[in-house]
């Protein structure tokens, strides 16, 4: 369906206007801020550009009414994952600018981040609310912020120059075009809002939007005549399938390997550790360092008996996801190996890394007694009884009265 560009509005633009309301709905029910916002700004603006052709005035007012609306939705809606957010870009940005110019390398910005807050916490000098708002976290929630990171300056450089591109395709399609497809407008709506909400969220890391906005690229250089060739268009695009497929190798190589994860869980749950391991690895070479598998075969090599072996491996899971929960699989290891020092570091680390969570507390505080290190034992306790709680549970009652059950049987 196509429509002359100096008409007012049109089907077409009618249909743009269905379109864009069902995306920006569809984000609001799912709470989702980053693409409620960048939705509802990228078709007011195509809508505006487009099928309205109001002038640079009108539309930088416009501009100012959306910027108005993200302020209100930072300040106003979700207050607290706003706040938690930032605890993310402050420990981003000491990361940065102790790895710039340099970065840190493409995919380790998740086991670095997770370093910085170990020590953020450990330093003791945080709020509250940073406190009560700590998470394992993966992503900066700014995809331009961690690739600038990890990258440096090449990263900069990268960020920049795309930009540039994108910015002048989306001019060229709707600016020079003199017709308007329905699906040109659609591609628009997707790149625009996937480069906005990379701004708040992890956008590439995911698949579906990586190719969406592969798509959308395509089409809109086809449409904005930069490629006339159909020939050039689909040596483009097998081109992003065959990088698409480098880049989710590993999403690939698990998906394949799915029936064995299965299995060794099964292995694992019935108590045939010997047997878990066998499978892990046969696997080593396609998963490699895939999170789900190396906590598998850690745990499995643990409770086999190669205690070393289930250290290494927990070691390189850190290094693909840092979270309290690896950190306390290292602590049962090293207190396997009756490496107390080292049990104990990595139980403080476990608190550090997430300090709201009352389990890794209580089991530094069982630690302590269990060895005799009755005031180490006192001070946990404290913690425990004075830590604020985040989401209430019965575990935490349980633990508190067991803390507190334990403190008046031992002393």
């Amino acid at each position: 369906m196509r429509v002359c560009r100096y008409n007012k509005i049109s089907s077409s633009g009618l249909l743009f206007i269905t379109i864009a309301a069902l995306f920006v709905s569809g984000s609001f029910f799912a709470e989702n801020r980053s693409f409620f916002f960048s939705y509802s700004f990228i078709a007011t603006f195509i809508y505006c550009s487009y099928y309205r052709k109001i002038s640079i005035i009108r539309l930088s007012t416009v501009i100012f009414a959306f910027f108005i609306l993200l302020i209100g939705l930072i300040t106003l809606v979700k207050v607290d994952s706003t706040s938690g957010r930032l605890l993310i870009y402050k420990l981003s940005f000491e990361l940065l600018k102790d790895s710039f110019p340099g970065g840190i390398g493409v995919g380790n910005y998740g086991a670095e981040i997770g370093t910085y807050q170990v020590e953020y916490f450990k330093r003791g000098d945080y709020t509250q609310k940073e406190l009560l708002l700590a998470d394992n976290v993966g992503h900066a929630y700014n995809d331009y912020l961690e690739l600038f990171i990890e990258l440096g300056l090449l990263g900069g450089f990268i960020i920049l120059s795309t930009l540039f591109f994108l910015t002048w395709l989306i001019y060229v399609n709707i600016y020079k075009s003199k017709t308007f497809h329905i699906f040109q407008s659609f591609c628009l709506l997707q790149l625009g809002s996937i480069l906005t909400a990379a701004n708040f969220t992890f956008v590439f890391a995911r698949p579906v939007f990586q190719v969406v906005f592969f798509l959308s690229i395509t089409v809109l250089i086809y449409y904005g005549k930069l490629i006339t060739s159909i020939c050039h268009i689909r040596g483009f695009f097998l081109t992003f399938f065959f990088v698409f497929l480098v880049v989710q190798k590993p999403r690939i190589a698990k998906a394949l390997a799915k029936r064995d994860l299965v299995l060794i869980n099964e292995y694992y749950k019935a108590g045939y550790f010997e047997e878990a391991v066998k499978v892990c690895k046969s696997l080593e070479y396609f998963l490699g360092n895939d999170p789900e598998y190396l906590w598998i075969y850690a745990n499995s090599q643990l409770e086999n008996g190669d205690i070393k072996s289930a250290i290494n491996i927990t070691q390189n899971l850190l290094k693909q996801q840092n979270n309290q929960l690896v950190y306390g699989l290292l602590a049962r290891s090293y207190l396997k190996d009756r490496n107390l020092a080292a049990a104990e570091s990595a139980m403080i680390d476990a608190i550090n890394k997430v300090p709201n969570r009352f389990v890794p507390r209580y089991q530094l505080f069982l630690f302590y007694a269990d060895q005799g290190l009755f005031e180490k034992a006192e001070r946990e306790r404290r913690n425990i009884l004075h830590l604020p709680i985040k989401v209430h549970s019965h575990t935490i009652d349980e633990i508190k009265q067991s803390v507190l059950t334990y403190q008046l049987n031992k002393y």
